[in-house]
């Protein structure tokens, strides 16, 4: 019981419960891999309260809009900016350029005045953006062991001391993917780390140096292994599971809404041919009947000479 209490007087203090929401309405469909932080992304962005923050790898926008709405939500003055080619890679597969015009139509339209996307690649941004002047930066491009570091090392001098860094995938392990093994380098050399071990893991890290942070809920969470950081990891599991089965929800209505439609007009095409061929019936029978009848069979002759009249004015 005494448990019980001291939980939600966690919850009460940390005031998290305002971050349950779930109705993140640009979500993609067709991706479920970062849908599950996407309450994280809210919360996070509404605790640091970032004066500016860089996404690489940006792909659908999954985790870029979260950033963008929770700016929008709580009327911060946070600067964002994505940096992606939008051409794709080995992983996440190649693609042409309606993946950049579904972004960008989102971005024009709802987060336009402190939004901007840079289609580029991450090391030609690198010159746009000033030492020490990044607060919140989200590494998610191609997730090799070789690529992850490159990225964390070559914009690491742009994050603010105190300014907090995010590593999409850091508990996957399937070949290719070397997320994990840098993480388990750099994570001693941060001031406070957690990683949320659901939808493939998401690390976070904290760049040594700065002023303290502001949020009792992102200190709380930073202290690794504490029962203050199990409990916030798991409200926003909990929370994340709940939007990733929402999104599948969403999939699955859907792809029945368009089986139901392809349903309705195969049963209206059949509807179609099942009169065209009652028709052709029709035809058919009044064909024969007047073929067997008694006049068509007298006037046979007159036919036959009207046949032979022509041929003969033909020539």
């Amino acid at each position: 019981m005494s448990d019980q209490k001291n939980e939600n007087s966690i919850i009460d203090d940390y005031k998290i419960l305002k971050y349950s929401r779930l109705d993140f309405w640009f979500i993609r469909n067709d991706t479920l891999a970062w849908i599950g932080h996407t309450p994280f992304a809210r919360m996070l962005v509404a605790e640091q309260k970032p004066d500016l923050l860089v996404e690489l790898g940006t792909h659908l926008g999954n985790s870029y809009f979260s950033f963008c709405q929770s700016v929008q939500d709580f009327s911060l003055s946070t600067k964002c900016y994505s940096v992606d080619s939008w051409e794709g890679d080995e992983q996440a597969g190649y693609y042409n350029d309606e993946i950049f015009s579904h972004v960008h139509k989102i971005n024009s339209e709802n987060f336009n005045s402190f939004s901007t996307l840079k289609r580029m690649t991450f090391n030609d941004a690198l010159q746009d953006f000033e030492d020490n002047s990044i607060d919140l930066l989200h590494i998610d491009g191609f997730h090799s062991y070789k690529a992850v570091r490159e990225d964390f090392y070559n914009w690491l001098p742009k994050v603010k001391a105190g300014g907090i860094v995010l590593f999409h995938d850091a508990n996957e392990f399937q070949e290719g993917f070397g997320v994990a093994n840098l993480w388990n380098e750099i994570k001693l050399e941060a001031d406070g780390t957690h990683l949320f071990r659901h939808s493939h893991g998401l690390g976070v890290w904290r760049k040594p140096g700065g002023k303290p942070l502001q949020s009792d809920i992102l200190c709380s969470l930073l202290r690794e292994n504490s029962e203050e950081a199990e409990l916030i990891d798991s409200f926003c599991t909990a929370l994340g599971e709940g939007q990733r089965q929402r999104a599948m929800h969403m999939t699955n209505a859907k792809s029945l809404a368009e089986k139901q439609t392809e349903l309705f007009l195969l049963k209206d095409q059949n509807s179609n041919l099942i009169n065209q061929a009652q028709d052709y019936a029709k035809l058919s029978e009044q064909y024969n009947n007047i073929l067997s009848s008694k006049s068509w069979r007298l006037t046979m002759p007159l036919r036959l000479l009207m046949f032979y009249i022509r041929k003969i004015c033909d020539r």
